[in-house]
């Protein structure tokens, strides 16, 4: 697994987790 790879996998897991704390307000604090 390249660096590349990596990078990418973290930037979609990054863009699931925004998706899914768009879908599902969480209140945190």
């Amino acid at each position: 697994m390249s660096w590349q790879d990596k990078i990418n996998a973290a930037l979609d897991a990054r863009r699931a987790a925004d998706a899914l704390r768009r879908r599902y307000p969480v209140a945190q604090g």
